[in-house]
């Protein structure tokens, strides 16, 4: 017999979110750090920017904390 797999959606949907929270990080990341030695383009941290950067850190922290500690 073959076991089946009980897939909890409400886990995925936390993983989901937190890809896209780690996605947006790095291309923040990206953008100010890397990017601009690429271009020779300074650029730098607006506010939506820094405000989406600080939100999804805690999101991403958030989510974190959530599928670290589901089985305790």
């Amino acid at each position: 017999m073959k076991k089946r797999i009980k897939i909890k959606f409400k886990n995925l949907a936390v993983l989901i979110i937190a890809s896209i929270a780690a996605l947006v990080i790095l291309h923040d990341i990206y953008y100010v750090s890397v990017y601009s030695w690429i271009s020779k383009i300074t650029y730098s941290w607006t506010w939506y920017g820094f405000i989406s950067f600080i939100v999804c850190v805690g999101i991403l922290d958030l989510c974190c904390d959530y599928l670290f500690n589901y089985e305790k």
